[in-house]
């Protein structure tokens, strides 16, 4: 009986000091959330951006043209005859109309998209 109990002491000492050192590696790492919410952020934006380079590259696309511009333009985008590269994946048939969109450029403080509107 008393060996019992000296074990189960001994496995309820070893829960708790893994619950203590989980917590412990939780808390410093919940210190730096800052800088983990930099490279996740870093991370998302890179891979965007290289599968962004990756398709502009392919026949048919086109890659974005970035201008500088003052601290007092309001930023935008236009993209003419512009449609999403699923498109050649998933259309299957029929004619496919490009769309235009403008966004930015002015003051405007909410803007809905809705779509997908390419195929007639």
């Amino acid at each position: 009986m008393k060996l019992v109990k000296a074990l189960e002491a001994s496995l309820e000492r070893k829960a708790e000091g893994k619950a203590r050192g989980m917590q412990t590696i939780f808390s410093k790492f919940d210190s730096r959330r800052s800088v983990w919410e930099a490279a996740a952020q870093a991370t998302a934006m890179l891979d965007a951006l290289g599968s962004l380079a990756q398709v502009s590259s392919m026949p048919g696309f086109s890659r974005a043209e970035i201008l500088d511009c003052s601290p007092e333009t309001i930023p935008k985008i236009d993209v003419n005859e512009g449609f999403h590269p699923c498109v050649e994946i998933t259309h299957n048939g029929g004619d496919f109309i490009p769309n235009d969109i403008s966004l930015g450029g002015s003051n405007e403080r909410v803007l809905l998209l809705s779509g997908p509107n390419m195929v007639r």
